[in-house]
């Protein structure tokens, strides 16, 4: 393994208009004044409670930056690093997808029977 030194990260732009951070200067970008409110008015209760589990979560590995854009919610640190738009039982139906998708290969039904 080769013995590489890691540059420094350079300090994050700001946009002016928008007061939002990027780590590349000048980053296309849509400036929003979208508040993370605005994206809970008229949700699910259970909804919201999903989002701030994911949050919590993602908080777990350090502090981060909650973005409210136009039509989603990203988590940055250098970079945004997720991106969740609310819907009405958006977590449980994708959850039940890949609990029924994992449990298929549980049961190895991806699999071609081999022909002899």
């Amino acid at each position: 393994m080769t013995d590489r030194k890691l540059r420094p990260a350079q300090a994050l732009w700001t946009c002016p208009k928008s007061g939002r951070a990027f780590a590349s200067r000048n980053q296309f970008h849509f400036c929003s004044d979208v508040r993370l409110e605005d994206h809970f008015a008229g949700r699910d209760p259970k909804v919201i409670a999903t989002f701030h589990a994911l949050l919590e979560a993602a908080e777990k590995s350090g502090p981060i930056r909650i973005l409210p854009e136009k039509t989603r919610i990203a988590f940055q640190v250098r970079m945004s690093f997720a991106a969740f738009s609310l819907r009405r039982h958006w977590v449980d139906d994708e959850v039940a997808r890949w609990r029924a998708e994992a449990y298929s290969v549980g049961e190895q039904k991806h699999l071609k029977p081999r022909v002899r």
